[in-house]
C-alpha cells in the first residue's frame, strides 16, 4: 500500500472507446482529489514511451498527504476514455513492520519475563498450574483480623443465588443509623452549585422533562452508522454534457462504493440507474444498460450516449444501491448544452460586444445607414411611404399612391402595368390585327407560275454555269460560253475598249483600270 505523505509514482496507458491503445498521447489532462475534495491539476505528468503510450504521474509528498486519493487522466485524442483510479494510503507500509521473528521470540533474560515455577525473582509460585496468592501479598502486610471473619464477610457479600443489588444500593446498615439520616447540609455546597444551572422549567431541581430534552438532542449509534453509510458512495457523473454538432458522443458513468473504513465494498446486487428529464420523461434508452456493469470490487460503470438530436435540458440521475438488505438512492443532475455555448470564448465575446456597439445609436452601422438614406433620399417609412410601397406604385396600377412621391403620378395611369394596357404601345393584339386579307395561292397556282418562267430559270442556270474569259484576238473580247452535249454556245460576247473608247488589240498597251466592256 502506498505510504501517506510520501512521493509516489503511477504508470498508466490510455485507450479509445473502441478499445484501441493511444500510443502517442496529445495534450494530457491529469486531475487529483484528496479525501473526496475538489479536483486540482497533478504537478508532474510525463509521457514515458510513445510506442505503448506509457504515461507517468509523479505524485509529490504533498499530493500524497491524504487517506484517499482519486486520480483522473484524459487526453485530447478523439474518443479517448478517461482513466480513473483510487489510492488508499497508510501511515506505515508493511515493509516498515519488523518481521524478524527470531529476534522477537529470543529470550535474552532482559527483554522479557522468564516464566518458571519458584519463589525467586521473576518466578511464579504455583502448583499444578494454580498460582498461589494471599491477601498479605496483595496488601503488602499481614492481616490481623479475627480468624474466620474475612471468610465470613466474603460469604456474606457473595453467597447470593440471584444478586439484584450493587454495593452502592445497599440500604440495610443496622449499626450505622447516623449515615441513613445524612441529609441536606452534608451536600450543601454541591446543591448550591447545581442551583446555578438553568432548568428547563425555571425551577431549582432537575426533572424528567429536562433529562428527556437533553437525550433527544444526542444522536444514537444507529443514527451515526446511518450517517457513515450515506457518505460511502461516490458518483462520477458529468455536470455538463455537450450536445455534439453531428453524430453521437459517449460518456462513462461510474459508481464507487466504500465500507466504513474506506475499503472498496461489494453491494448485495449490481446498482441500477433511473434517468429522466426535468419533466419526468424516461431517457434510460440513452444508457447501454440500466443495470451497471461490474469493473472491480465496489466499482460499477454504465455508458451514456449523447446525440446531436438531444434537447437542451436537465437530466436527473437516480442510483439505487442495496447494501445489507437496505436500499439507498443517490441523485445527481446534468445539463445538456449546445457546442456553441461551451466553445464560446472571451475573444468571441469581445467581437459580439464590438458588433453591439456598432448597432447602437451613433455607431458605425448606424452612421452607414444614415449615409445610405442621405444618398437614396429619405422616405417617411410608414403607410405606403416605404420601399415596398414605392415598388407597388411603380408596378401595380391598383396600388395606392405614396404621398412622398408628390407630383401628378398615379399608379392607375403611370405604373408599368397601366402603360402596358394603354394604346398605342400597350394595346393588346387582337386576332385580326395585321392579318393577310388576300387568298393565298394554291399549290397548282405556284407550280404553273414556276412552269411559265422555266425558260428564264433555265437561262439563269446556264449563266451561273457559263465559262467567263477574255478572248485576246483582234479585237479583244469578253466572252460567256456554255458547253452542252459536246457543243459550245457563246451567251455573251463584248468587245473590250480602253477608257478612251478605242478597241483593244494585241498591240494595245493597257494600264490597270482602263478596260471596260463595250
Amino acid at each position: 500500500m502506498p505510504k501517506k505523505n510520501t512521493a509516489f509514482s503511477v504508470s498508466l496507458s490510455l485507450y479509445k472507446s473502441d478499445g484501441t491503445l493511444i500510443t502517442n498521447p496529445g495534450t494530457i489532462t491529469a486531475k487529483i482529489s484528496k479525501d473526496f475534495g475538489d479536483y486540482g491539476d497533478v504537478g508532474t505528468v510525463t509521457e514515458e514511451d510513445s510506442t505503448y503510450g506509457q504515461i507517468k504521474l509523479a505524485l509529490t509528498a504533498t499530493e500524497m498527504n491524504a487517506d484517499v486519493i482519486d486520480l483522473y487522466v484524459v487526453d485530447n485524442t478523439s474518443g479517448c476514455v478517461p482513466w480513473t483510479a483510487t489510492i488508499y494510503t497508510d501511515a506505515n507500509t508493511i515493509g516498515e513492520v519488523k518481521t524478524d521473528t527470531a529476534a522477537i521470540l529470543a529470550d535474552t533474560g532482559t527483554d522479557g519475563v522468564k516464566v518458571s515455577a519458584g519463589t525467586g525473582a521473576g518466578q511464579l509460585d504455583f502448583t499444578s498450574g494454580v498460582v498461589k496468592s494471599n491477601l498479605a501479598q496483595i496488601l503488602g502486610t499481614a492481616l490481623t483480623e479475627t480468624a474466620g471473619y474475612l471468610a465470613a464477610g466474603f460469604k456474606k457479600f457473595f453467597n447470593i443465588a440471584s444478586p439484584t443489588s450493587t454495593m452502592n444500593q445497599i440500604t440495610l446498615v443496622d449499626t450505622c443509623t447516623a449515615n441513613t439520616d445524612m441529609r441536606g447540609t452534608d451536600n450543601a455546597a454541591l446543591a448550591s452549585e447545581l442551583a446555578k444551572v438553568p432548568k428547563s422549567d425555571g425551577g431549582t431541581t432537575w426533572n424528567a422533562t429536562a433529562v428527556s430534552q437533553m437525550q433527544s438532542g444526542l444522536a444514537t449509534s444507529t443514527e451515526v452508522t446511518a450517517i457513515q453509510n450515506n457518505t460511502r458512495v461516490v458518483r462520477v457523473v458529468p455536470t455538463v454534457i455537450e450536445r455534439p454538432d453531428s453524430g453521437t458522443v459517449t460518456h462513462r458513468i461510474e459508481l464507487l462504493l466504500y465500507d466504513a473504513t474506506g475499503n472498496m465494498e461489494a453491494p448485495d446486487s449490481a446498482p441500477t440507474i433511473d434517468l429522466v428529464d426535468q419533466g419526468g420523461t424516461d431517457l434510460s434508452a440513452r444508457l447501454d444498460s440500466t443495470t451497471m456493469s461490474l469493473v472491480s470490487t465496489g466499482r460499477y460503470r454504465a455508458v451514456y450516449t449523447a446525440s446531436d438530436t438531444d434537447d437542451l435540458e436537465q437530466l436527473v440521475w437516480t442510483f439505487s444501491v442495496v447494501e445489507g438488505g437496505a436500499t439507498r438512492q443517490y441523485g445527481n443532475t446534468s445539463l445538456i448544452v449546445d457546442t456553441t455555448a461551451v466553445d464560446f470564448t472571451a475573444a468571441d465575446r469581445l467581437k459580439l460586444e464590438a458588433l453591439n456597439s456598432d448597432w447602437t445609436d451613433g455607431g458605425r452601422l448606424d452612421l452607414l445607414i444614415d449615409a445610405l438614406i442621405a444618398r437614396v433620399g429619405a422616405i417617411t417609412g410608414s403607410g405606403d411611404n416605404t420601399v415596398l410601397g414605392f415598388f407597388k406604385a411603380a408596378l401595380n396600377k391598383a396600388a395606392a399612391t405614396p404621398s412622398d412621391i408628390g407630383g401628378t403620378f398615379a399608379p392607375s395611369t403611370d405604373s408599368l402595368e397601366a402603360l402596358r394596357d394603354t394604346e398605342p404601345m400597350g394595346t393588346a393584339m387582337r386576332g385580326t390585327d395585321g392579318a393577310n386579307t388576300t387568298t393565298p395561292p394554291t399549290a397548282a397556282t405556284i407550280r404553273s407560275e414556276v412552269d411559265s418562267n422555266s425558260t428564264q430559270l433555265a437561262l439563269l442556270k446556264k449563266l451561273l454555269e457559263a465559262d467567263m474569259f477574255v478572248d485576246t484576238s483582234n479585237p479583244a473580247q469578253y466572252v460567256l460560253r456554255i458547253r452542252e452535249k459536246g457543243t459550245t454556245t457563246d451567251l455573251l460576247v463584248k468587245n473590250l475598249q480602253s477608257i478612251t473608247g478605242a478597241a483593244i488589240t494585241n498591240t494595245t498597251t493597257i494600264v490597270g483600270g482602263e478596260i471596260q466592256a463595250a
